[in-house]
Parts: structure tokens; sequence; C-alpha cells
């Protein structure tokens, strides 16, 4: 009996190989946009929550808010984001394969009282 592989076999391995060759890609694309979202959503949850905490402890004698884009996350000091002190502008980049659409802005007023 003579040792070796049939043409069936190879056939198969082949087809085998080729069905993961192209189910690997998709499952790549799919893991760096699950991760590119959720890394977006963490670092602009993270704005707002320290807007509001900057707001909440009278940082800078004044409101605060965040404005938030395609790409990035922008802490701002101010009632608006047109009317605001660009020095005290904090940029946080994002991914920008995540598009961002609805409400940009968001405010905290200073509290008084």
């Amino acid at each position: 009996m003579k040792k070796g592989f049939t043409l069936f076999e190879i056939l198969l391995v082949v087809a085998i190989i080729g069905i993961m060759a192209a189910l690997v890609p998709v499952a790549y694309v799919r893991l760096f946009t699950d991760t590119s979202v959720d890394t977006a959503i963490k670092t602009y949850k993270t704005t707002v929550r320290r807007a509001q905490t900057l707001a909440l402890s009278g940082e800078g004698g004044d409101g605060w808010g965040v404005y938030i884009t395609t790409g990035s996350a922008t802490i701002f000091k101010g009632g608006s984001y047109a009317g605001r002190d660009t020095s005290f502008d904090e940029v946080y980049e994002t991914s920008g394969s995540v598009v961002v659409s609805g409400i940009q802005e968001v405010t905290f007023e200073k509290i008084t009282g």
C-alpha cells in the first residue's frame, strides 16, 4: 500500500483553509470596529463627567460643557461652545471611524445659592 494523500484529501484541506482565510478578516474588522466604538464611548462619557465635575466644583467661576464631534470631544468653559473661553479648552481625540450624530453640545451651569 502506498503512503500519501488522495486528491480528495488535498482539496478538502485547501477548501477548509480557504474558508478560514475568508472569515478571519471579517472577524478582525468587526473586532476593530467594536473596539473603536467602545473607546469613543468611554472618551465621550469621561469628558461629560469631567465637565460636570468642573461645573459642580465651581472651577473658574463659570459653567462648563462638552462639544462632541466625529473624532474629538472638547471640554470648554462657558455657557456655550460658541461663546467659550478657548484658553480653557481640553480636546480629547477619538477614532474618526465613529460618526457622531444628534446632540453635540452638553453644558453644566455652576452651582449658585
